[in-house]
């Protein structure tokens, strides 16, 4: 297991949606080692920024924000923080900040990177604070 710190960029499984599995067959709970995701709820694989302290990154989880696809019109969303030209990014993201969550470390896949940007964390501490104004 990787160490864990606040601000690391991780690729995390977070979940598979219901819809994928058929209605009419009986199914144990190890089918779904990933956990189960109902709507809206993220679900697969997405990078995500552990917003935990490094101090409470000891346990079982941590918090954090995932990474999205671009959607037209996130710049003016209360909830997102676009992405755009990073080279660890394929094409154009949005961070989701209103999609924060704690998870299992044992949803993590894999460390993208060790930190994100000084303006990245800016970005979200700002947006972050705004939410309470």
């Amino acid at each position: 297991m990787i160490e864990i710190h606040q601000w690391q960029l991780l690729l995390i499984h977070f979940g598979d949606y219901l819809d994928l599995f058929e209605t009419e067959k009986n199914y144990k709970k190890e089918n779904f080692s990933n956990g189960i995701n109902l709507g809206r709820e993220f679900s697969e694989p997405h990078m995500a920024i552990v917003l935990s302290p490094t101090p409470l990154c000891k346990g079982d989880t941590i918090l954090v924000v995932p990474i999205t696809n671009y959607t037209l019109n996130d710049e003016k969303h209360w909830d997102k923080i676009v992405l755009d030209n990073y080279n660890f990014l394929h094409k154009k993201s949005s961070i989701h900040l209103s999609a924060i969550r704690n998870i299992s470390k044992k949803r993590i896949i894999k460390e993208i990177r060790p930190y994100i940007s000084k303006s990245i964390q800016r970005d979200i501490k700002n947006k972050l604070c705004s939410f309470f104004k």
